[in-house]
């Protein structure tokens, strides 16, 4: 069945940009105090926080494996020259 929305409270993206912001480094606010604060419930900033930190670990792997393959490939074509 699917869930009634009317009653779920919708929040600005500017307004989630900073709630993040408090709860990520450097600032490293805890939920609980974050959310006694904003009124914002602690599972909606917890679950905020989740997606940007996946979203910062999912950049830093593309970037990783960009460079790895970058790496990769001049070892192979390295490679490719000593065995010709």
């Amino acid at each position: 069945m699917p869930k009634d929305n009317r009653k779920n409270k919708t929040y600005a993206k500017e307004q989630k940009e900073a709630m993040v912001a408090k709860l990520l480094p450097p600032n490293n606010m805890s939920i609980t105090e974050l959310s006694k604060q904003s009124g914002i419930p602690m599972t909606t900033l917890n679950g905020w926080k989740i997606r940007a930190l996946k979203k910062i670990n999912n950049k830093k792997n593309i970037n990783f494996n960009k460079y790895n393959n970058k790496y990769n490939n001049q070892f192979d074509n390295q490679f490719d020259n000593y065995t010709e």
